[in-house]
């Protein structure tokens, strides 16, 4: 088995990207940059499964690529999802409670980005040695 460092930090660094878009990015437009990017993502994979499809690539040969990473993947940016649905918070006490507090902790961050680097690190794995 072989293991590039370069595939790995690309891989790595667009997912850390779309964290911090779903995490701080959301916290700060109240949830709804999160809603945005979940809904893009959704969409690409969709476009990726109907190329496979088109492509007549087996629905086990897709899930091979997809599922071993894509499950840790997917929890890690619905942890940071959550951490983006709390904007709304954020605003509430803006506007109704005239307090500028930001509720954002770090170690809420600590788990999902372990998980990611996990993620990061099977998919480079599968595109490595394919």
């Amino acid at each position: 088995m072989k293991f590039d460092i370069n595939v790995f930090r690309k891989i790595f660094f667009k997912n850390i990207i779309v964290a911090f878009l779903l995490s701080t990015g959301g916290y700060f437009s109240g949830g709804l940059l999160t809603i945005a990017v979940l809904l893009v993502n959704g969409f690409f994979l969709g476009s990726y499964f109907t190329s496979y499809h088109y492509c007549n690539i087996s629905l086990i040969e897709f899930s091979y690529y997809f599922v071993f990473h894509g499950i840790l993947e997917f929890y890690s940016f619905f942890l940071f999802s959550n951490i983006g649905y709390n904007g709304y918070k954020f605003y509430q006490d803006i506007f109704l409670k005239n307090k500028f507090k930001i509720n954002i902790e770090l170690f809420s961050f600590i788990k999902p980005v372990i998980i990611l680097l996990i993620a990061a690190l099977i998919e480079c794995f599968l595109i490595s040695n394919f």
